[in-house]
């Protein structure tokens, strides 16, 4: 189960995956990645941080190291995220596997698919 959050009581639920690549082409597959999980857990019923579409300011992306944006990320999961939907893309990112230790660090549910998470919403029906 999750906690809830005084009188809001859908899961909170953050995408995790590779923001940065090799080119701005590649870049904006990455944030069409999230932004498409994020739609769907919207439409399934949760609540989503989508960190892809918070940072999605072209200048920022071209920096090479913003600690600042993971800095945010990771105070999220420790303070207000439930869970962590995670896209496959993760293994690439260094700032991805930082926010999914400090979930499991912090006792988070950690789901890596779809079908994960529809299961797990059965699970807590």
């Amino acid at each position: 189960m999750y906690p809830k959050h005084g009188s809001f009581q859908t899961p909170i639920v953050m995408v995790i995956g590779k923001i940065r690549d090799v080119d701005s082409w590649a870049v904006m597959d990455n944030i069409k990645q999230a932004a498409d999980a994020a739609e769907w857990l919207w439409l399934e019923g949760y609540a989503v941080i989508t960190p892809h579409l918070m940072n999605c300011i072209p200048s920022l992306l071209r920096m090479e190291d913003h600690p600042g944006f993971l800095d945010f990320n990771l105070y999220l999961i420790e303070t207000i995220v439930d869970v962590l939907f995670v896209l496959s893309n993760y293994h690439a990112s260094i700032g991805s596997l930082a926010e999914i230790e400090c979930g499991k660090k912090h006792g988070k549910i950690i789901i890596y698919s779809r079908k994960e998470m529809e299961l797990w919403r059965k699970s807590t029906s």
